[in-house]
């Protein structure tokens, strides 16, 4: 699967994620999706039973300059989020909702966050039913002798992805008996700094309100149903200045490889620093694509996109490989172990 993310395509794969049987009445919710080069928000209505609705979404540009230390990515990010946060606070009070009330979801790409899955199993003093606290107590003596690979970054809430009971994997493992059990948890980290900033400014556009932040590649793999007919998949992000790969299997991220290159760098092979050549390139870029522009035109793109693309061909067939083989030794590691 490649998910392609446009300047103005914000909304997939996200939109499956706000629709439960559990939601009893309308809820609302503002969602940010920060990738590389942008951060998209939208404004999505919850219904029970129902897809949900779209009020709202755009994307703003994260603005970068040439110091890429912490403090300063974190500052280039804290300013996008206070100006796609003021848009969406913007639209929301033209709306006319009953109950202001809304929950707060964050999305995060790498670079600014690393995801890893970690694969637990053991086999219990003996076969019992399954309870939240045996789950509870089974995870917790687990994690105990998996620590994370990197106390320095700030650790977000893990995610249980998948579970196995007696080696068959189950969406409902309560009251159920086994005597082995199998778990995979994502783990999710972000710069110190950079979490902090993005809490700060988040806090400074909703001060009442909780922000969940989560991994992007959580949303992937919630969306195992999408591939009913293979347990296995391939997830290519391409964004604005990153393109991520991640090999995913039952649930389980065997591979992640990313290399710095991503749609912006097409822009900035047709156009110069300064905003207007920027909006041209966007048009210029776009009109190629769908095939609309002259002879003379399409010459013209062609010629100042050939060395950018060749580098990103060779880039991203390295970082293929890359990860194929890291793939292919996880599973053999697996198998010896």
């Amino acid at each position: 699967l490649m998910i392609r993310r446009p300047p103005r395509s914000t909304l997939f794969p996200y939109t499956t994620l706000f629709r439960s049987d559990t939601i009893g009445q309308d809820t609302y919710t503002i969602f940010f999706d920060i990738a590389s080069s942008s951060i998209g928000v939208a404004i999505i209505r919850c219904r029970k039973n129902k897809p949900a609705q779209i009020f709202f979404h755009t994307r703003v540009q994260i603005k970068y300059n040439s110091e890429r230390r912490s403090e300063n990515l974190a500052k280039y990010l804290s300013e996008a989020i206070l100006s796609a946060g003021n848009l969406a606070l913007k639209a929301f009070s033209k709306l006319k909702i009953h109950h202001k009330g809304y929950e707060i979801i964050t999305l995060v790409h790498p670079p600014w966050i690393n995801s890893l899955s970690f694969k637990t199993a053991g086999k219990l003093q003996k076969e019992m039913k399954i309870t939240k606290d045996i789950l509870k107590s089974f995870l917790e003596k687990q994690i105990s002798r998996t620590p994370y690979p990197d106390d320095s970054r700030y650790q977000l809430p893990q995610h249980i992805t998948r579970i196995e009971l007696n080696g068959y994997q189950t969406n409902n493992p309560y009251d159920k008996t086994s005597d082995t059990i199998s778990i995979t948890t994502l783990r999710s980290s972000m710069n110190v700094i950079i979490y902090k900033s993005l809490i700060n400014s988040f806090d400074k556009i909703f001060p009442n309100h909780t922000v969940t932040v989560d991994s992007f590649l959580l949303a992937i793999i919630k969306m195992q149903d999408v591939f009913k007919d293979s347990n296995a998949f391939t997830h290519i992000d391409i964004g604005g200045e990153y393109t991520s790969i991640h090999i995913i299997n039952e649930g389980r991220i065997l591979a992640s490889e990313s290399l710095g290159f991503g749609t912006e760098y097409l822009v900035r092979a047709v156009s110069s620093d300064n905003s207007p050549d920027r909006v041209r390139a966007l048009s210029d870029i776009k009109m190629y694509m769908d095939g609309m522009c002259t002879p003379s035109q399409c010459r013209k793109i062609e010629s100042l996109l050939v060395k950018t693309n060749e580098e990103w061909v060779k880039d991203f067939g390295d970082t293929c490989m890359r990860s194929e083989e890291r793939r292919v030794g996880k599973e053999c590691r697996s198998r010896c172990s």
